[in-house]
């Protein structure tokens, strides 16, 4: 975990980052400016008040600082319920370019097979259903 806020801290330091210097960033979330040079070369742990005051500072939140490949330009972000919805289910199993291919109507008729399984899975939980 120290390298990867020492990489975030990077990335938010220095000439064309968000912060000109550790100085800047030190002024801009209240945290020492010592307190910040050591933790960006792994001699430290930041408290939890200081990371989140320097994600605060950042514009971002804590958890994203610590993400490996963290990218100010493209944060990390949470998936939603609707983030999950919208995943391929059968990645690894069925290619999903593959199957997009396929005409409309063998589509129609995959939803519909699929439909029919969940309704009867819902039907008789807990039960295997063929």
């Amino acid at each position: 975990m120290l390298n990867l806020l020492a990489e975030s801290l990077s990335k938010l330091t220095g000439e064309g980052t968000r912060f000109a210097s550790i100085v800047d960033l030190a002024k801009r979330s209240g945290v020492g400016k010592s307190t910040i040079d050591r933790a960006k070369k792994c001699q430290t742990v930041l408290g939890l008040d200081n990371l989140e005051a320097i994600a605060t500072a950042s514009g971002f939140q804590a958890w994203q600082l610590i993400c490996p490949d963290f990218d100010p330009k493209a944060p990390p972000r949470l998936m939603t319920a609707e983030d999950r919805l919208k995943q391929w289910p059968l990645d690894g199993i069925i290619d999903l370019e593959a199957f997009a291919d396929l005409p409309a109507g063998d589509l129609e008729d995959i939803r519909e097979y699929v439909d029919m399984k969940v309704r009867k899975t819902a039907a008789f939980p807990g039960k295997s259903v063929a």
